[in-house]
């Protein structure tokens, strides 16, 4: 037990430390995720929005709009982290991971 709170507060703290920005903007909303990558897909009407491993994280009704996605890192200059990569199996779903 002692080992797996120790465990989360680490991840969290590397969280607190390195983590990336994806923002999809519509005419409808603008969303921030906190993810590496996002791709977006559109048909018209709806709005999907996957992480970089491919799974979808959100999806809207947007109708007759622009969409764009723009991705930042907040780890100054660090490189890229991903948090999965560091975390027991147990923890992972915590973390949204997949």
């Amino acid at each position: 037990m002692k080992i797996k709170f120790l465990t989360l507060v680490m991840a969290i703290a590397f969280v607190g430390i390195a983590h990336a920005d994806c923002t999809v903007t519509t005419d409808c909303v603008t969303k921030t995720y906190q993810t590496n990558s996002v791709s977006v897909s559109y048909n018209g009407t709806n709005v999907i929005v996957k992480n970089g491993e491919g799974a979808v994280i959100d999806s809207f009704v947007c109708e007759n709009s622009s969409v764009s996605s723009n991705c930042s890192t907040g780890d100054n200059g660090g490189g890229d982290f991903d948090i999965c990569d560091h975390i027991p199996a147990n923890l992972k779903p915590l973390f949204g991971c997949q």
